[in-house]
């Protein structure tokens, strides 16, 4: 007979490794063949379909013959009377015996009929364990009320404070930090910007202090905001994050934060987002700019004013590892420059365009597509039975756990890794879809581009430009040369020997990809021959472009 094992606890800190191996050996006592076990950690008032191991149970149950469901009590089921009887009923109509361990029950005798366990035991069992969830949820919520009452903390303290005889009291060397945080704030600045302050200034982080176990000892943007949004600086206990509590018991500490300052930090927050929603520059290859190392690229700009003028003080595309230590050896690249480079590329792309050369191309990406989602439905298909054998060979000590661990996240990352190629080979062949479908044959421009010209060709308004952007090129990727890769007649037109180059890759949709060498500090770009790119044709357009409302 085939069987399965089904298991689960209520929380991360319990283990079921004991009901997983007593179903076990009853299995080989009785004979049973396994073919899986299902085990997690989830609340039994989850209904069941919802629960991930159990769906996969079921599932499995669907595509291989089982006569056994194996656990160790009947509440491991679920504590949800309607729940648990639906889903015995499901088996029963499949023939298949759920066996409790606990008591020795079954729902199925030998003549395939349901027993009286089912049909009296269970109903009345099903309703007294969710009634014990129901009174076990009702002492935990009575007991943290009570401990909130008498001003206790729950869990971990926020930042500034501790547990002192199982009460909420200030941490006075912490306080000055909550302090530090909050002034940045009233300064303007937005919790990404503290948090690096924070880092930069070697700050250690709440459980650094504290010697918890931690993954990082760097500030992170989200524990900043929560650090400024949580209302107990300004006095005020809560019972969830969206739940403000305003029966407050006895506090055993004035507030760090004063109430109207802490309204007023709300207001800058708030103030910070609608700044993000109406940023003036709009990132014209966001999503596609990828620095060499792979990392992709963010833009940084930033205007100063000083007697009555705006300055321009940052102005570059920058790679996400800077924020990191350390950083790869890629440099940034200038936005301007770059923007017209891509500005000059579509217009040459447009006019250029081979439909029947794209056409073939489409059907090459869509037979790509369909191998990669063969491969991605396979690994599905054998992610199940792959998982259930490492768990037995774990079960018979044939692997060892750090075997299992490793084993299992491997199957993981191939899963993970077919995903985004199958994701990728669709984005490749919706683009060039969607490029042929507009494809319009228009007249090659010859010499200067007119600013009209170039505007009938491309749209000159940012958020435009960058659909349109998206939808033709699939990869920005920018690359620091070394010096001595640079071709002769290019590093000869400079005799600033503080200039470096940047090797910037264009991939568009179709497959086709295309070389320029941009040097720092001035506005112009090489092609691949060491051709000089006519940027001046279309730089006024470019630096108007990323600006929304010109």
């Amino acid at each position: 007979m085939n069987a399965v094992i089904y298991s689960r606890v209520s929380t991360s800190v319990q283990d079921y490794e004991c009901q997983i191996d007593e179903c076990t050996k009853y299995a080989s006592g009785k004979g049973y063949n396994l073919t899986g076990i299902f085990a997690e950690k989830i609340s039994g008032t989850t209904k069941a379909n919802t629960r991930p191991e159990f769906k996969k149970m079921l599932d499995h149950i669907e595509t291989n013959k089982t006569n056994v469901v194996l656990v160790w009590e009947l509440s491991r089921l679920g504590r949800k009377v309607a729940d648990v009887l639906s889903h015995v009923e499901e088996l029963f109509a499949k023939g298949i015996n759920v066996h409790v361990l606990q008591g020795n029950r079954d729902t199925i005798n030998e003549k395939g009929e349901k027993t009286h366990f089912a049909i009296m035991e269970l109903p009345m069992l099903s309703a007294l364990a969710e009634m014990e969830a129901a009174q076990t949820k009702a002492r935990v919520k009575s007991a943290l009320k009570h401990r909130r009452d008498k001003g206790a903390g729950q869990g971990i303290p926020p930042l500034g404070f501790k547990n002192e005889n199982k009460v909420l009291v200030r941490n006075d060397d912490e306080v000055k930090l909550v302090k530090e945080i909050f002034d940045y704030c009233l300064k303007g600045y937005g919790s990404g910007t503290i948090a690096t302050l924070l880092n930069n200034d070697r700050r250690p982080t709440v459980k650094v202090m504290r010697g918890l176990k931690h993954t990082t000892k760097r500030w992170k943007q989200a524990v900043v905001l929560e650090i400024l949004k949580n209302p107990i600086y300004k006095g005020q206990r809560r019972l969830s994050i969206k739940q403000v509590d305003e029966r407050l018991g006895p506090l055993n500490y004035a507030p760090i934060i004063a109430p109207d300052v802490w309204e007023k930090v709300q207001l800058q927050i708030a103030k910070n987002r609608a700044g993000l929603r109406k940023r003036k520059n709009v990132n014209i290859v966001e999503g596609i700019i990828k620095c060499g190392c792979g990392k992709a690229m963010t833009m940084r700009r930033k205007v100063k004013t000083a007697n009555g003028k705006d300055y321009l003080t940052d102005n570059y595309y920058l790679c996400l590892s800077k924020k990191e230590k350390p950083s790869c050896n890629h440099r940034s690249v200038n936005i301007d420059t770059l923007n017209c480079l891509v500005y000059y590329h579509l217009i040459d792309m447009q006019r250029n365009f081979d439909v029947d050369a794209a056409k073939v191309k489409l059907v090459e990406l869509k037979m790509d597509l369909e191998k990669a989602k063969a491969h991605l439905e396979r690994l599905w298909r054998d992610e199940e039975e792959a998982l259930n054998r490492l768990k037995i060979l774990f079960k018979i000590q044939d692997i060892d756990l750090q075997e299992y661990t490793s084993d299992k996240e491997k199957i993981k990352q191939n899963i993970n890794k077919a995903q985004g190629d199958r994701y990728r080979k669709l984005s490749a062949v919706r683009k060039l879809e969607k490029l042929i479908k507009s494809y319009q044959p228009s007249q090659a421009i010859a010499g200067q581009i007119s600013r009209e010209e170039a505007a009938s060709i491309l749209p000159t308004e940012a958020n435009k430009l960058r659909e349109h952007t998206n939808e033709h090129l699939s990869e920005v990727r920018v690359t620091t040369l070394p010096l001595g890769d640079v071709p002769s007649e290019i590093t000869q037109r400079y005799t600033d020997k503080t200039i470096y180059y940047n090797l910037i890759k264009i991939f568009e949709v179709d497959g086709n990809n295309r070389v320029y060498i941009l040097p720092s500090r001035v506005k112009e770009a090489f092609n691949e021959d060491g051709k000089r790119v006519p940027l001046d044709m279309v730089i006024d357009i470019a630096d108007k472009v990323i600006k929304p409302d010109l």
